[in-house]
């Protein structure tokens, strides 16, 4: 063990490695993510372009039942009783212009939305994976090759 391991007293056999998810606890409540959604849906009607009114206009719309500017402040206040349900997050997504509710629920999990403009980019990058893991192959198989001579 190098010095500097030693000196930071770490354990490099206990470190998370590079592509390691942390696990979610287990615990009674860890799951209740009520804080969680309501400070997300307040940001993303801040972040909106649309108004408190129109976005509860818009919600009211998409949901097929009328949502009033108030409701739209009681979903979003600590009150416990009144909650977002999950069939009616992506109707709020779409009043407000953003999946910022969505994103801070995949963050918890340790995962991430993409941009549907990004597609090009992630074909991209699995052709190059693909070429490396074949590059790989060859140079395998070249080798296996050589020794069998």
């Amino acid at each position: 063990m190098s010095k500097s391991r030693r000196r930071f007293g770490v354990d490099p056999s206990v470190q998370p490695g590079l592509f390691d998810t942390h696990e979610l606890t287990e615990e009674a409540g860890a799951y209740d993510d009520m804080t969680l959604v309501k400070a997300a849906m307040a940001e993303a009607i801040r972040q909106s372009r649309y108004k408190r009114l129109e976005v509860a206009f818009r919600l009211s719309t998409f949901l097929g039942t009328t949502i009033t500017e108030d409701l739209l402040n009681q979903l979003t206040s600590s009150k416990p009783e009144y909650r977002l349900k999950a069939d009616q997050l992506a109707g709020f997504c779409r009043a407000v212009g953003n999946t910022i509710v969505v994103e801070e629920l995949l963050k918890k999990l340790d995962r991430t939305l993409l941009d549907p403009a990004d597609e090009t980019a992630i074909r991209l990058g699995r052709a190059v994976r693909a070429k490396q893991e074949a590059e790989r192959e060859i140079l395998e198989a070249q080798r296996d090759l050589r020794r069998t001579r």
